[in-house]
């Protein structure tokens, strides 16, 4: 995830989840305005790494007051490694 992140490849799905699902493409425009925007896998989920928490909850608290439901905005800490991998050690 980290070369990912680094902008190192990409996601072959995105072309065509944006032209078959416009909110995805609005989604990610709208976000790419304060950084890199990305799609998860298939486009459930669109996101874009920040410098700090703070940064992350400005802009997630902006794009709950300019959108409408069903869209949902968080932030949350990226992981390079799931923490499931202690469990399985």
């Amino acid at each position: 995830i980290a070369d990912f992140l680094a902008g190192q490849g990409g996601n072959d799905c995105e072309a065509l989840v944006c032209r078959r699902y416009p909110e995805v493409a609005i989604a990610l425009d709208w976000l790419g305005k304060f950084a890199k925007a990305r799609m998860t896998g298939t486009g459930a989920c669109v996101f874009a790494a920040v410098e700090n928490e703070v940064r992350a909850l400005s802009i997630a608290r902006q794009f709950t007051n300019e959108h409408a439901a069903p869209w949902r905005a968080f932030a949350a800490r990226g992981m390079n490694r799931s923490p499931l991998h202690r469990f399985t050690a």
